[in-house]
């Protein structure tokens, strides 16, 4: 029942590793391997064994003869289109450049090429790198020009030419009834659902305005009629009439307009709705960008503000017609003379407002015209003259008539981008500008792709097919997470992928070259040795510094070991100064309102009590509730969490802040944030 020396246990022959009898073609490396009775054996069938297959993979491993590379890529991405090692590549480098990492390749190996994965490459130096595996280079482009987009069509396909809906932006200070107006507009009431009565988020709904069912919400849209709603516009039109303005004010540049009749054709319009805050400036921008038509809104007492230049400003700078509104006119303009007089002052100012932007910006001629840029009155609580600001908007779209093609790519623009942690994951509202989006299409956005899962419309929340030109909607289906007012672009798997990587890439060159322009990016660290001085040279200043104090304090002792200098008790140290801020941890629930918090806690928040000012140092921000990560990151860099909007976190993640006494904030008011974060840090 023993086996000879030799011998399989699978047969009963006598294995010979110089002859192919012991390699049976059913058995796997590992059962022959084990099948092999000594260890001499089993070290030579190995050998045999590798060797083949490092011939195989160097057959398979040979350099194109040429290759098409993008604008901006990786180390990794540029070595598996050159079909080598990141080993063999990163020789190359140090060969070629002179700040290529000088690290071994044994000590890469054991970090898995770190250093070298860090490292972003332009296209020009890419070139320089195929010279050394006698590969020649070609540079890969992919249409994402809205202009070029057309082009790619067939030529036997027919360019479809189709009107589209009108988008158009509600643009102003805070406070000054913008979520009003459209309100009345609708039928609807958020302006009094809001969180603490304001907009803190850009609000996108379709609505068809010029018969006599756009007094009411779109079909499949209802909107029920609540105790403090606006009244029906079919009931209130004839009370809305504007009053006729008296003879002594018929040559006042403000005046309501006549009745007329709103074109029998219906509008299918798209408004945004945007926050009058200054923090929000980025929306505002992004909204005018997207729109066809800005509506300016200033409230009639307060007048022109900051933000009302601002939205101006944006305006004008994307050549956009502008509608200025006079709004809270509540018992019309000829109540008195004085109130007749303000609003007319106001409508000098604001036109002339108007024309000076226009001309810094080479704003057109054609939307400097006084017919154009004459304030109306209204009031969106009452109703007065709102039948003539109807009438307005209907003349000023039937006049442009936007228009789009059907038959290219998908094209449009991101207005907000966030997190759903109920299951939904990543959501992006968007608008199309031309082309047909459906399910199962791939696309690009800013530096991430992804493909479409789902398409629901921001009004009455229904699951869609496809989705046209001028129809805000909210797609599931991404990587990460976009910046609001990046490009979508609808594209094939492979041009998707390309496109978002080329995009991040050059995001990371750029502030790769920022580090080597002041000479901190130098040969053999990389980037990570850049990051590395720039904290050897924070520490030696830090010292630097405390020496400096110490001998301020003790200005007549001759042996500094004598006395050590305490931080704790110098108030240039406290908790929440410029040399010891606090650290937080913000999370929002968008994209839109991260950015404008993280710039804010950049600036000392100050205590409106006492006019203290606070430091804050931000070590993460991102979208979303609040993750078992956020709280390890917490407790391991002494920070607290601040939440602008979000869910709760699941009752895990809540455990595990109280057992690690992780200072947690929850705001839902932005105001509240600036005023309470330094405070509740304190």
């Amino acid at each position: 029942g023993t086996r000879a020396p030799g011998e399989a246990k699978t047969g009963g022959k006598k294995c010979d590793c110089k002859s192919s009898s012991y390699r049976v073609e059913s058995m796997s490396f590992r059962e022959v391997y084990k099948s092999l009775p000594t260890r001499e054996l089993q070290k030579e069938y190995k050998k045999q064994f590798m060797g083949k297959k490092k011939k195989r993979f160097r057959a398979k491993r040979k350099s194109p003869e040429s290759v098409q590379l993008p604008r901006y890529m990786t180390p990794e991405s540029l070595s598996k289109s050159l079909k080598t090692t990141l080993g063999k590549l990163s020789k190359a480098g140090g060969k070629t450049f002179d700040w290529w990492p000088n690290t071994t390749h044994k000590t890469l190996r054991k970090t898995a090429y770190r250093d070298v994965k860090d490292i972003v490459l332009s296209f020009e130096e890419a070139s320089s790198m195929c010279d050394h595996f006698d590969c020649k280079p070609e540079l890969k482009t992919v249409v994402t020009d809205p202009d070029q987009l057309d082009e790619g069509v067939d030529q036997g396909e027919p360019r479809v030419k189709a009107p589209r809906p009108s988008i158009v932006s509600i643009l102003g200070h805070v406070d000054h009834g913008k979520t009003t107006l459209l309100d009345t507009l609708r039928g609807a009431n958020i302006a009094k659902k809001e969180v603490g009565g304001i907009t803190q988020e850009t609000y996108c709904f379709n609505l068809i305005l010029g018969d006599s069912q756009t007094e009411t919400p779109k079909p499949g849209q209802p909107h029920k009629q609540q105790a403090g709603d606006p009244k029906p516009k079919s009931s209130t039109l004839e009370a809305s009439q504007p009053q006729q303005p008296s003879q002594s004010s018929s040559s006042s540049p403000l005046q309501a307009h006549p009745p007329s009749q709103i074109p029998s054709q219906p509008l299918d319009i798209t408004f945004l709705d945007t926050p009058g805050h200054h923090i929000f400036v980025n929306m505002r921008d992004n909204a005018a960008f997207i729109s066809d038509l800005a509506i300016i809104v200033v409230d009639c007492d307060e007048g022109i503000q900051p933000q009302t230049w601002e939205s101006i400003a944006f305006a004008t700078q994307h050549h956009i017609p502008i509608m200025p509104v006079i709004s809270k006119l509540d018992h019309g303009v000829d109540v008195d003379i004085k109130t007749a007089s303000k609003v007319n002052a106001l409508a000098k100012e604001l036109t002339t407002a108007i024309e000076n932007t226009g001309k810094s910006f080479e704003y057109p001629q054609k939307h400097l015209s006084p017919e154009m840029i004459k304030p109306l009155p209204i009031s969106a609580k009452t109703g007065w003259n709102m039948h003539s600001f109807r009438t307005e908007i209907s003349e000023r779209l039937c006049g442009l008539e936007p228009m789009t093609t059907l038959s290219s790519s998908a094209y449009g623009a991101v207005i907000e981008a966030f997190r759903e942690d109920s299951g939904r994951g990543d959501i992006v509202t968007l608008v199309l500008w031309k082309g047909i989006l459906k399910l199962g299409d791939y696309f690009a956005t800013g530096s991430t792709w992804g493909r479409v899962k789902q398409i629901q419309s921001t009004g009455d929340k229904k699951l869609l097919d496809e989705v046209t030109p001028g129809i805000p909607v909210q797609i599931m289906g991404l990587n990460t997470l976009p910046e609001p007012g990046d490009d979508f672009i609808g594209l094939s798997e492979d041009d998707a992928k390309f496109v978002a990587e080329e995009r991040m890439c050059e995001l990371a060159y750029e502030a790769q070259h920022r580090l080597e322009s002041n000479g901190d990016f130098d040969g053999g660290d990389g980037i990570r040795g850049a990051y590395e001085d720039a904290w050897d040279e924070t520490k030696t200043k830090a010292k630097a510094t405390a020496e400096g104090e110490w001998e301020e304090t003790y200005p007549d002792q001759e042996d500094q070991n004598l006395h050590i200098y305490d931080r704790a008790s110098d108030p240039n140290y406290a908790p929440g100064s410029k040399k010891k801020p606090h650290r937080v941890i913000v999370k929002a629930d968008s994209q839109g309102t991260l950015k404008p918090l993280v710039t804010t806690c950049q600036e000392p928040l100050k205590d409106p009590e006492t006019g203290k000012e606070t430091y804050i140092e931000v070590m993460h921000a991102s979208v979303g509730a609040i993750k078992k990560r956020d709280v390890l990151l917490a407790d391991a860099g002494g920070a607290s969490i601040q939440c602008f909007k979000t869910r709760p976190p699941a009752k895990p993640t809540q455990e595990l802040i109280k057992r690690m006494n992780v200072e947690v904030n929850h705001f839902d008011v932005y105001f509240d944030f600036l005023r309470n974060v330094g405070v509740s840090l304190r």
